[in-house]
């Protein structure tokens, strides 16, 4: 079961802008906890087995009203030139939606954790026998920034890892929904962290020691 949030000693989370465009928000959000890991292949949905997604929760670290604050700045620049058929009243709306916190399409949520956003990279497959291939799958770097091995993503990229994670939030409008989300760009990790919604059932249990005689095995 997950631990309830603690107090974090050190820098808080913050939000990186790198640029805004009528097509949305590019940016890095750093120094998060990550919880709910699926980067080293596709989570499926529940409910359409031809759809899946890369995809990860992201626990902020403290500073949670000015990282707030910058995202609400962010978004009000983008909502400005957003390239979306939605006049003013609608943007604000929309804007207002995402920044809410626990409610349906907004970007915060409130766990035991503390307060958290999630961001995806879809990926579609025309049959059930079909892989899920990802044309340009999230990048996943290491703390030297060079790109993870595939073998070690698991082990390098867990529930309680420390990271930085790179992102795209931008406005949809589509018949069944619409609102601003955030997709997965990519992931760096920054550091080690306690692992979250795992036990680990060798935990302070030491190994056996076992003295041998190795001509018995001759």
């Amino acid at each position: 079961m997950a631990k309830k949030s603690q107090t974090v000693e050190g820098p808080g989370s913050e939000l990186q802008v790198v640029k805004i465009s009528p097509k949305g928000i590019t940016a890095v959000i750093k120094n998060v906890t990550l919880n709910w890991v699926f980067l080293a292949s596709p989570a499926e949905d529940s409910k359409d087995p031809l759809k899946a997604a890369y995809r990860t929760q992201m626990i902020l670290r403290g500073g949670e009203k000015a990282f707030v604050a910058s995202m609400r700045a962010a978004l009000v620049s983008y909502m400005k030139v957003a390239a979306i058929a939605w006049g003013a009243d609608v943007r604000l709306k929309k804007l207002n939606l995402a920044m809410s916190l626990d409610v349906d399409k907004s970007l915060f949520k409130q766990t035991e954790l503390g307060i958290s956003l999630n961001a995806h990279q879809t990926v579609k497959r025309d049959s059930l026998s079909d892989e899920f291939v990802a044309k340009y799958p999230p990048a996943i770097r290491l703390q030297d920034n060079k790109n993870c091995p595939a073998e070690i993503m698991t082990t390098e990229f867990y529930s309680g890892v420390i990271a930085d994670v790179a992102v795209f939030i931008a406005a949809y409008d589509m018949p069944e929904s619409s609102g601003i989300t955030m997709y997965l760009n990519g992931v760096r990790k920054v550091a080690n962290g306690e692992r979250l919604a795992s036990i680990d059932p060798f935990a302070g249990i030491e190994a056996t020691q076992i003295a041998y005689n190795e001509k018995a095995f001759i």
